[in-house]
């Protein structure tokens, strides 16, 4: 099959392009063929950005929230721990001051 161009290999895509541009933007200008407003190629790309951009502010506030939230199970475990570590810390050092106490009694009793 012979290779045959309309006017070079590399314009060829372009008049393609171009004309396409062209008939779109007639297409839309024309006041018979144009579409209603609102339903625009303009307009409905700027309706799905919205709807895109909303979608997206959703999931930011749900990530945010459980983020949040996993933040405070971790806040209230931390200060779990250390209640019951300063609980244990009382406890030995009462069970070291009571030792304390005991030892040198036992001290005197064995002179």
């Amino acid at each position: 099959m012979p290779k045959t161009y309309l006017l070079s290999r590399t314009l060829d895509p372009l008049l393609g392009v171009f004309t396409g541009f062209l008939a779109y933007y007639l297409h839309e200008t024309n006041p018979r063929t144009a579409p209603p407003p609102g339903h625009t190629l303009r307009d409905l790309i700027a309706w799905q950005w919205d709807q895109n951009n909303a979608r997206r502010e959703a999931q930011a506030a749900a990530a945010a929230a459980a983020d949040s939230a996993e933040l405070e199970a971790v806040r209230r475990e931390l200060e779990e721990d250390v209640a019951s570590a300063s609980v244990k810390a009382a406890a030995v050092a009462d069970a070291a001051l009571a030792e304390s106490k005991v030892k040198p009694a036992t001290v005197d009793r064995a002179v």
